[in-house]
């Protein structure tokens, strides 16, 4: 249970795998992105993929000599092709729906995501929640991704008359946790392997197996 839950006045949700179901082929993704990269000479014909996410080998390719702006606008085109594809059949996971109707009047509602807002907007208006939340933060608006907390720290300068205190953040990854961790906004973990937080020192302040028990966690 969140202490001082009477201090609480907004609550950031990451969309993906936390308020619907994601069909996202990341592997694939950074595939072809890389497939993309080695045939524009970016990336030499043994790069291999270790581990890196979409953002980390972006910000590679940017500093690599012989990139433009073209090879990297099209890799994000890339990006947002998978996107959208994977989100064509999301669904709402239950209790997103009846737990958003209650909360939407008296809590500020905000989405941070990784995804473009384009694809993030075309899913949650598909879903019929997209006017629930004040803001919904693609990457367009950020300097940096999750698990940076610049994402978090754009969502700051929106309600000036709030401080991190007054803010939770719930998502699914270890991403949304470091994010939250890093600027000292409380995290509540959607999802059933809270270990692989632990392993990299982030803490949740609870754990969610059903959106709904989000309000045994602010009531």
């Amino acid at each position: 249970m969140i202490k001082h839950s009477s201090k609480l006045r907004g609550i950031i949700f990451d969309m993906d795998n936390t308020l619907l179901s994601s069909n996202i082929n990341f592997r694939e993704m950074k595939i072809d992105m890389c497939r993309y990269l080695i045939k524009k000479e970016i990336f030499n014909e043994d790069f291999s993929l270790k581990g890196e996410t979409v953002a980390e080998l972006i910000k590679l390719a940017e500093q690599t000599e012989g990139v433009n702006i073209h090879i990297i606008n099209r890799v994000w085109e890339i990006v947002t092709d998978f996107e959208r594809e994977g989100l064509k059949k999301a669904e709402l996971f239950p209790g997103v729906f009846e737990v958003l109707e209650r909360l939407h009047e008296e809590y500020h509602l905000v989405i941070l995501t990784n995804n473009s807002e384009f694809a993030a907007l075309d899913a949650l208006k598909r879903k019929a929640i997209a006017s629930y939340f004040e803001y919904i933060i693609g990457r367009e608006k950020v300097k940096e991704l999750k698990p940076s907390p610049k994402g978090l720290e754009y969502i700051l300068t929106l309600y000036p008359d709030l401080n991190r205190k007054s803010w939770i953040f719930v998502g699914d990854s270890w991403m949304d946790g470091a994010a939250a961790s890093k600027i000292g906004i409380k995290f509540l973990y959607y999802g059933d392997d809270k270990e692989i937080l632990l392993e990299r020192g982030i803490e949740p302040v609870g754990q969610l197996d059903n959106m709904k028990r989000l309000l045994d966690y602010i009531e």
